[in-house]
């Protein structure tokens, strides 16, 4: 029996709808096309803001390997830190979080969106997360974490970080496995968590869904995929060539949306023409110019060659967000009086953990995401042949709402 794909972290991204009623689900017409315009009648500055934070937090990213980021979590880990920011530690969180409106419309829009990303049916399973941890005994204000029970439904955890340290790191660790179906095992490390440690807020993400067309494991062979250094290695390539897909491509790249089972959740894929041209690409990704792109597909009958590929991903976001201008919430001017009524508190790590795997049957990922606060001190002829034998970007998109899950870049599918 085929094994599902599976996905699974702890940070993700949301989008959220700014108290718009939202419509009826999304029906595909007869020959299984989205409607491109359906994102216009929900909240598009919203989502907008949030999806540009995705595409410019994956720019960011380290270069020359493998990248797996939940977008989705981030977001949801930060903005109920973002519920705690005062002044100027707020409006840097702000600009680099894309929120262009108040902490009221935050909230609601998180609320609003968070049943999208907890399903569990005959096509896929999503589940979404979060909870606090937190210091006994030491002086948060109730409306903080009020805000976060409410509009985030985060648990609280008491924690005792000062006498019991180890231990509470590693219940953290457990709640997190736990949530992503124990593909995220060990968020947070022993130096991540230390007896100076007061809050630790965190956001699980897990996904996981078979291929609308599943993969013939038949016609899975060898192949060279060819790395951007100029070396080729040896890969494991799928083929599926019995469906049509939507398909864009122009003098530059071709872009490829694989449906999952239901139809709501795509991986799309973007694959420079040119083998060893994907950091051109990524310079040219923007929010605009990937609405154009998505917007330009057309429904094609394509051989689709996918590599088997599967890692695990983990990295302290904090360099990352304050060279985005989040340089405040970081260093001794942090503002964080939202949480306790005094300038006591400052981030120290945003911990961020991904997993995938994408096979013939479908793909599973999970994502965490760890916000840390310290105390100062056979192939037709007449088909179109989609070959991702080189590096490409590919991400997991809500088709209801218009949010990216997850977005990564396979670099080396042979590197786990």
């Amino acid at each position: 029996m085929k094994n599902l794909l599976l996905i699974s972290g702890f940070s993700l991204l949301l989008f959220f709808t700014s108290g718009c009623k939202k419509p009826a689900i999304q029906k595909t017409n007869y020959n299984k096309v989205w409607n491109k315009d359906y994102i216009d009648s929900v909240d598009f500055d919203i989502v907008r803001s949030t999806t540009d934070f995705a595409i410019r937090l994956f720019k960011h990213a380290p270069e020359n390997n493998n990248i797996f980021l939940s977008p989705l979590s981030i977001s949801y880990a930060l903005a109920m830190t973002y519920n705690g920011a005062e002044n100027e530690t707020k409006q840097q969180m702000a600009s680099v979080l894309g929120f262009s409106f108040d902490k009221e419309q935050v909230n609601a829009g998180f609320q609003s969106i968070s049943g999208d990303f907890n399903s569990y049916n005959e096509y896929f399973i999503v589940s979404l997360a979060n909870s606090i941890w937190a210091q006994k005994n030491y002086s948060f204000l109730p409306s903080f974490i009020e805000n976060c029970k409410k509009y985030y439904q985060s648990g609280y955890h008491e924690a005792d970080f000062i006498s019991q340290t180890d231990l509470s790191r590693k219940e953290v660790n457990k709640w997190v496995s736990a949530k992503t179906n124990e593909k995220i095992n060990d968020l947070l490390s022993e130096n991540d968590v230390t007896t100076d440690t007061r809050m630790i807020l965190v956001n699980a993400l897990y996904f996981k869904s078979g291929w609308l067309n599943s993969f013939e494991e038949s016609l899975t062979s060898e192949r060279d995929f060819f790395l951007e250094s100029g070396d080729k290695v040896n890969v494991k390539m799928m083929l599926e060539n019995s469906e049509n897909y939507l398909l864009y491509k122009n003098d530059s790249l071709q872009l490829i949306s694989i449906p999952y089972k239901g139809h709501i959740y795509t991986m799309n894929i973007l694959l420079p023409q040119k083998r060893f041209s994907l950091k051109e690409i990524t310079k040219k990704l923007t929010f605009d110019y990937l609405t154009y792109l998505e917007k330009s597909m057309t429904y094609d009958a394509v051989n689709v060659y996918l590599p088997k590929f599967g890692y695990t991903y983990s990295t302290d976001l904090s360099e990352q967000l304050a060279s985005m201008g989040m340089k405040d919430a970081f260093s001794e001017n942090a503002d964080f009086s939202g949480m306790t009524g005094k300038k006591d508190l400052i981030l120290s790590k945003v911990i961020h953990k991904t997993f995938i795997d994408v096979n013939e049957a479908g793909t599973e990922a999970a994502a965490a995401t760890a916000v840390v606060m310290l105390e100062r001190s056979s192939i037709f002829e007449n088909r179109i042949d989609f070959i991702a034998d080189h590096p490409f970007i590919y991400y997991i998109k809500n088709n209801e709402n218009g949010t990216i899950l997850f977005i990564g870049r396979l670099w080396d599918p042979n590197k786990h």
